[in-house]
């Protein structure tokens, strides 16, 4: 991640836009992926982050929705962040993007 202090190496996942709701997570700020945000490859370059990652790098500020950062040199919009201690079936994660933007 870049564009907020330091570049900073993360550890991401690459989901389907329905993940956090199959799951039952519902983000503490924000919103989950939208279907049509997993639709087309190269559109709808939007992120969602850790509860850990928000804390560390934006100092839990909930204006961070809506703004852009860096990640693998392009930029997506933040919609949300997920709650403390959530795992996801690969164990923890700092970032999650949906399946096709990642393809685009």
């Amino acid at each position: 991640m870049s564009g907020t202090d330091e570049p900073e190496q993360l550890r991401g996942e690459i989901v389907d836009a329905s993940y956090f709701s199959v799951l039952g997570a519902q983000p503490a700020v924000g919103r989950n992926f939208l279907p049509e945000e997993d639709l087309t490859p190269g559109t709808h370059f939007v992120a969602i982050l850790s509860h850990a990652l928000w804390q560390r790098r934006f100092g839990g500020d909930p204006h961070v929705i809506g703004r852009t950062v860096r990640l693998d040199l392009k930029r997506y919009t933040v919609v949300g962040v997920i709650p403390a201690g959530f795992q996801g079936l690969s164990g923890p994660a700092d970032v999650w993007i949906p399946a096709h933007t990642w393809r685009g």
